[in-house]
């Protein structure tokens, strides 16, 4: 199967990578302020590193705090099997549906 694209030569002088980026879609036009800013304000610049030092910068800027005032509390009950096995069989979840 054979690409519809033009074969062009490589690009060989700085002049004709600057005919080539002027004539590109997109040149010429210039960014709204306030999408830059936007952009900005959520990108997470890192100096040196590779994929982990990446993740581990938006996972701090990610990252929630901890709760001012807690709202609520962790629990855990036992439930007999006969209960367990209502729930499975009628895929009625007890976090949600009202049994």
């Amino acid at each position: 199967m054979k690409s519809d694209a033009i074969e062009k030569p490589f690009p060989a002088s700085l002049e004709e990578w600057e005919q080539l980026i002027s004539e590109a879609p997109g040149a010429e036009t210039t960014p709204d302020p306030e999408q830059e800013q936007a952009f900005w304000d959520k990108a997470v610049v890192v100096r040196r590193g590779g994929p982990k030092v990446v993740h581990d910068a938006l996972e701090a800027k990610r990252a929630k705090g901890q709760q001012k005032t807690p709202t609520k509390q962790p629990v855990s009950i036992r439930l007999s099997s006969e209960v367990v096995k209502y729930f499975k069989s009628n895929e009625v979840s007890p976090q949600t549906d009202k049994a």
